[in-house]
Formats: C-alpha cells, structure tokens, sequence
C-alpha cells in the first residue's frame, strides 16, 4: 500500500464533480447513524439527563471548523489509503453498536468514521486540522448509564459529607445519612441533581473549548482543560454546602424551591468560569517566549484562499462508498423498528398469589423511578400465613430503554449501608437446575436492616454479576433485538447478623416464585 492513493480528478466543467464522493460518503454515514442520532437526541432531551448540552456540540464544532477555514484552505489535500485503518475499525464497530442496541459503543463510532473519513479523502495535514472539532464530537455522546448512575452516586454522597462537615464547623447539628441530611428542623435530600455531574460533563466540554481558543499555550492549554474536573467537583460542593445552610437557616421547603436549585446552578457556572478566567490570565502573563499560539490564521483578509482538492479515482470511489452503504444498510436493517411484546404483559406473569405468599403492590416513589430510569417496574409486598414478608422488585428493560444496574445504589441513597456482600449458592429448581446463585447484600438502615437476594435474568441465563449479564444481554440482541435484560430482586427485614433462619423466608418464596420466573424472557 502506498502512502497516497493514486487520484484521478474528475472531469466536470464547473469543477464541482470532485466533492460528489464527500457528499455521498456524507449522505451514507447520516444513514446509517440515524439510529444513533436519535438515541442520542432522546437522552438530550430526557427531563433530567446529564446531556443536554448536547444540542449545542454539533453548532460549535461547525464553527470551529468554520474558524479555522484558512488553515484547511492552506492544507494539502490528498486522499490517504492508511486512513482506513481508522476508517474500517469504526465501521464495525457501529455495526456491533447497532446490532446489540449499545448507543455509546455507536456514537463512540461516529466520531471515529467521521475522523476516518477525513483522513482517508483528505490525507493527514487536512485531519491534524480538523482532529480538534471532529474531537469535540465526544461531548455530545451520553456515557453508558450504569457509569453516569456510579459516578452520580459517588458524587452525591462525597457532596453530601463535605458539606456537613463543613457545616458543622460553623457550629450546625447536621446529621448524614446517605444522600438525606438530618438537621433540627426537618432533613434535605441531596438528589441526583446536586450530584454535580451534570456540571462536571458540561464544564469538561466548556474547559475542552475554552483551552483550545486560549493563547496560553500548549501546556496552560492542557491545565486550563485539567482544571475544569476539580473546579466543577468544588464549586458544586460549595453550591451543596449554601444549600444545606439555606435549609438549617430559613426551613428544607426555601432549599427545595426551583428557583434556589436553578439560582445555585448558575452560581455554580460563574464561579467556574471566573476560576477558569483568572488562572488564564495568570498564565498569559507568565507565558514563555517558545509557547504557541493557537494559530487559527484570522488576521488579514477573512476570504481564504479556494480549497484544492483533486477528488478520488472511481477505484477509489469505490473503496469508500460500498462499504460505507453495506454498513448503512445493515443499519437500517438492525435498527428497523419491530413490535415486541408489551412489558406490562411480561410481568404480568408474576402472580398476586404465589404458593401460600399472597402479595399486595406497594407504592413506588417517584425518586425510584427516576433512578431505575424506567417506570416498567412491579413491586409487591408478599406475606404467607406465618406472618413472614418479603418485597419483590421486577425491573425490565427493552428495546432502547436504559439498562438495569444493581440495587445497591437505592438501597444506599436511602441512607442504607453495605455491610456485606456474597455471592450464595441456593437450593432452588430453576431453569432445568437444582440450585442458583444469587447476590446476598446485608444492609444496615437508620430504621431497619435489609436481607436482599437479587439476580440478573435474560432468556436462560441467570447471572449475579452485572458486567457479564450486560455482555450476554448485548450478544443476545444480535439474534433477537426484544432480548429483555430483567433484575430480580428480594428482600426481608433481620434484626442483626443474618442467620439461616433469617434467610428462610427469601429461601421458601423463591422456591415459590421459579415457575413465573422461567417464563420471563
């Protein structure tokens, strides 16, 4: 292979027919990411979500491309053979994306087809000037929901105890536990919202811009982009901090009022950004004689000189656009939509009588059903004839719908704490088998203590840890995109340390409940 492909210009009298193979590697590449582009503008404009942000990427990455037209224009433009070893990988794997319904794993792949792109039609000085803005794409790509809920729990919870710390040096009587916060006059819930992480993928994106048009150089570029995590961590610390005093000061209702969590929000940016301002201006005066501008060329005439560009040989044409349209239609294939059987249907294979457990449904609280990211969800409270309770929580998730996630996040948000975790072998028929294993967690609560089993289902198999129930989940969904991803969970209150006869109860009902179990999907 040598380092250019040869290139014959395509003969047209108004020299246009030279960008015909761009504009249909353009058409082909939005075909086949229509799928990505809607998942992603779904979780854009979900209520809550951490993304929304994301309408804004694509405008700014236009304008900076659009910013730096005279160093594209000063480029020399030559198609680039290598580039397909950029170009192929993305391919497939958006076509993986795509067959086990993975948005991240997809959009992760339009970044680097379009960057494949670039440096296969244009040659690598084109993509060194454009790498920044094809980059920045990244920030429009919502992270996996299992990450945005460990990371938005962490963040929450470290929040939560800085501020009461620092609280209770100014002398207040707070009390933590969980994300709740305990004080004379009621308590105040840090939500998911204070978390910060909202803030801190947002700033990141701004940080990101704000180091790339900086004149402070290529290392108080890097530092302006580093500092954006631990400013963003920090100032969302302060805004918890003002809010947790507002609620020991004036009462919870004035700290739960939206216009205290929106004004907070916007506290939160500008001391961001005054931070991210004045160390820069620190930096632009101790800057080095040998650091770089950034070098966008804007000075002098804004007409640039015309782009030259040669075009492909129909060879070469050929090489980028039949891939390129097989994987748009195997795309659009995958990603057609199919009717599946409704989840209200699927659980109600879960009977209100189960042995000799009659079960009643319990409310569910709104907070849950945000955290679960799904309403399709069943909770009962089971009670036989001795008087022993168990809660059962059905979760299923479809189609586009996010993934489950282990339990032990909403057990600790509501002031749970982990005492133990194992991995238990019980004797329960299921599936052909004389025992499962499921995951024990013993919690400790400010009002009781909880004995939880729970397991991850899907088809026939039965798993208790997470990571490898995704994996098997997402290759299920290559065969049958209804492949369901269902967690099972159930618990029981125990005094103190669980003992066999604290577990017998979890024990008799799953024994009971394997028959409706095998028939979830």
């Amino acid at each position: 292979m040598s380092e250019h492909v040869q290139t014959r210009r395509l003969e047209a009298p108004d020299g246009k027919a030279q960008w015909i193979a761009p504009a249909l590697a353009l058409v082909l590449v939005a075909v086949a990411f229509w799928w990505n582009f809607r998942w992603m503008m779904v979780r854009w404009d979900a209520a809550g979500d951490y993304y929304s942000h994301g309408w804004l990427v694509p405008p700014v990455s236009l304008f900076l491309l659009w910013r730096k037209r005279r160093e594209l224009a000063a480029a020399e433009a030559r198609p680039w053979a290598w580039g397909w070893l950029l170009l192929g990988p993305s391919l497939l794997a958006h076509v993986f994306g795509t067959a086990t319904q993975v948005g991240v794993v997809s959009g992760v792949a339009l970044i680097g087809t379009l960057a494949g792109l670039v440096l296969t039609l244009f040659g690598p000085r084109v993509f060194r000037v454009a790498l920044f803005p094809i980059a920045f794409l990244a920030f429009m790509v919502p992270m996996p929901a299992l990450l945005i809920e460990l990371f938005s729990f962490r963040l929450k919870l470290w929040a939560a105890q800085i501020a009461v710390g620092i609280g209770e040096m100014f002398g207040m009587v707070l009390a933590r536990q969980g994300s709740y916060v305990h004080m004379p006059e009621g308590q105040l819930v840090v939500d998911d919202v204070c978390s910060g992480l909202k803030y801190l993928i947002s700033l990141t994106a701004f940080g990101a811009l704000y180091a790339h048009v900086s004149r402070a150089g290529r290392r108080g570029k890097a530092l302006l982009f580093l500092l954006a995590v631990p400013v963003a961590f920090f100032a969302n610390v302060l805004r918890v901090t003002i809010m947790v005093a507002t609620a020991y000061v004036a009462g919870v209702e004035t700290a739960d009022a939206w216009y205290f969590h929106d004004a907070f929000g916007f506290a939160l940016f500008v001391v961001a950004f005054i931070v991210l301002f004045g160390v820069e201006a620190l930096l632009l005066k101790r800057r080095e004689p040998d650091d770089e501008d950034s070098g966008d060329g804007e000075a002098g005439d804004d007409r640039p000189p015309a782009f030259a560009y040669g075009g492909l040989s129909r060879a070469a044409c050929a090489a980028v656009l039949l891939p390129l349209a097989l994987v748009a239609g195997l795309s659009v294939h995958m990603s057609r939509p199919r009717e599946a059987a409704p989840v209200t249907e699927i659980l109600e294979v879960i009977p209100y009588e189960v042995g000799e457990w009659q079960g009643r449904d319990i409310e569910v609280d709104e907070r849950v059903y945000q955290v679960l990211g799904t309403r399709d969800v069943l909770a009962r409270l089971y009670t036989d004839h001795r008087g022993r309770n168990v809660q059962l929580l059905v979760v299923v998730a479809q189609q586009m719908r996010r993934r489950t996630h282990p339990p032990e996040q909403c057990y600790a948000g509501g002031g749970h704490v982990l005492q133990a975790r194992r991995v238990r072998r019980v004797p329960v028929a299921l599936l052909g088998r004389d025992a499962m294993n499921v995951s024990e967690l013993q919690m400790e609560g400010p009002r009781d203590n909880r004995l939880v089993w729970y397991f991850f289902k899907s088809g026939d198999s039965l798993n208790t840890s997470y990571m490898r129930h995704q994996a098997g989940v997402a290759l299920r969904k290559v065969r049958d995109p209804h492949a369901a991803d269902v967690l099972v969970s159930l618990d029981t209150m125990h005094g103190g340390e669980p003992d066999e006869e604290a577990r017998q109860p979890l024990q008799d009902f799953l024994n009971s409940l394997a028959g409706p179990i095998e028939r979830l999907p």
